[in-house]
Order: structure tokens, then C-alpha cells, then sequence
């Protein structure tokens, strides 16, 4: 598994970004954007949702905690609405079975990627089959995370605290240092 915060965080998304079914490059209509950083409080929660806003995109964010080596401690949406952008925070993860694309359960609906890699919502699965498909999937988006190699998107950028999506820095312009 990577050994520093940003290929860690990298490998993460990249894995649930294979795993819901959205590419890898970036297609024609980019709907969605994938996000990871620290825990964040309000004015964090805020400032996510203004990038979205900025991007024009709905954001799928992995918080890591500590040292940002681990698994990703909650997963976010900021999803665009007609006139905002709505944070559903404390997400889980689905899947109907060992070989469908994961799905989001939020705020009492599951989100996909849908056929033209927008985010769509739809009603959630029968209660009876939520927890094994959410241990399904936790488990196979670990599995994915620790086989991913170091893998930079083009496009990459980093958005520094409290800033906007057009202070963002491309993250090939970043050096980072290996802890010892």
C-alpha cells in the first residue's frame, strides 16, 4: 500500500472511483469529482461544497484521520442541487453483489454512477440486504486500495485550505517527501 498521504489518498479514491464505475480518464461531460483531505469542521464542510460549486461538479470526499496512512475514517457527497450545493456527510457503501459496481448510501437514498458518469439517486436496497452489502463492499474497496499502484490523474490538483477551486495547484508541481 502507498506509503505517504497522497499516493495513500490517491489509491483510495482511485479504487472507489474503478469500483463505482466511473472512469479514470476525464470524460467529455465530467460530472463528478473525487476528493480527499483531514478531518474537516463546518467552515471545511463549507469550503467543499464551494468547490463543487466552482467545479460544477458533484464531489465524492474521503476524510482520513491521524497521519492520513490509513483507510479513509468517513466518506462524503456534495451534491449540486437547483440553487446549492447539499453536504451529506457519513456515508456508507454498498453493493448488491462481489462483482457489481459499489454504490453510496446516503441520506436515505443510494447513489450510483449512472450512465452518463453523473451521480444519480434512487431508493435504497431492501433493509435485509444492507449490511452484507455493505461489508461486501468495504471489503472489496480495501482489496482495491492495497493492490493499487501509485497512481497520480491527470489533472490532479490541490485545493489549499481555505481556498477556492481556482486557487488550486497542480499536484504534479508537488514534491513530496517520504517520512522515515
Amino acid at each position: 500500500m502507498a506509503k505517504d498521504y497522497a499516493s495513500n489518498s490517491q489509491a483510495w479514491s482511485v479504487a472507489l472511483r474503478r469500483l463505482m464505475g466511473y472512469p479514470l480518464y476525464a470524460p467529455a461531460c465530467h460530472t463528478v469529482g473525487w476528493s480527499a483531505s483531514a478531518p474537516r469542521d463546518a467552515v471545511g464542510i463549507i469550503e467543499l461544497t464551494q468547490i463543487a460549486a466552482d467545479m460544477n461538479r458533484d464531489l465524492v470526499h474521503l476524510t482520513f484521520g491521524g497521519d492520513g496512512l490509513g483507510a479513509p475514517t468517513e466518506i462524503g457527497l456534495a451534491i449540486r442541487r437547483d440553487r446549492d450545493v447539499a453536504w451529506i456527510g457519513n456515508c456508507r457503501l454498498y453493493t448488491a453483489s462481489e462483482t457489481a459496481r459499489l454504490e453510496i448510501i446516503a441520506g436515505g437514498e443510494r447513489w450510483y454512477v449512472g450512465p452518463r458518469q453523473m451521480l444519480v439517486a434512487t431508493k435504497l436496497p431492501p433493509r435485509k440486504r444492507i449490511a452484507r452489502g455493505e461489508a461486501m463492499a468495504m471489503g472489496r474497496w480495501r482489496r482495491a486500495a492495497e493492490e493499487a499502484e501509485k497512481v497520480s490523474l491527470v489533472g490532479s490538483v490541490c485545493v489549499p485550505r481555505g481556498g477556492r477551486f481556482a486557487d488550486a495547484i497542480p499536484q504534479d508541481a508537488f514534491s513530496f517527501a517520504a517520512a522515515a
